[in-house]
């Protein structure tokens, strides 16, 4: 687990207002074997996003709730969620 998956945990166990324990079910000699199928799934699935043009639709809300943001006074452009969301898509 890396410092970012970390994170990611902490979010989601704020979110739902509980604690999350280790799962002791698998290892990961049962993980390994499907990460090149996981990968593979990624990369199609991120490749027919590209062909419907949902990176553009993606910028295009960003850009207007920056916009609404701004006009509104609740946002100083200082990262926070649009940041997290936009490096959470990239990788």
């Amino acid at each position: 687990m890396t410092q970012h998956d970390v994170e990611l945990v902490h979010a989601v166990e704020s979110h739902v207002g509980r604690s999350l324990a280790a799962f002791k079910g698998v290892t990961e000699d049962d993980v390994v074997p499907l990460l090149n199928s996981v990968a593979k799934a990624q990369r199609v699935a991120r490749a027919r996003l590209s062909e419907v043009g949902f990176d553009e639709q993606v910028a295009k809300l960003k850009a207007k709730a920056a916009k609404r943001r701004a006009e509104d006074g609740k946002w100083s452009g200082g990262g926070g969620e649009a940041s997290a969301a936009s490096s959470s898509s990239s990788s």
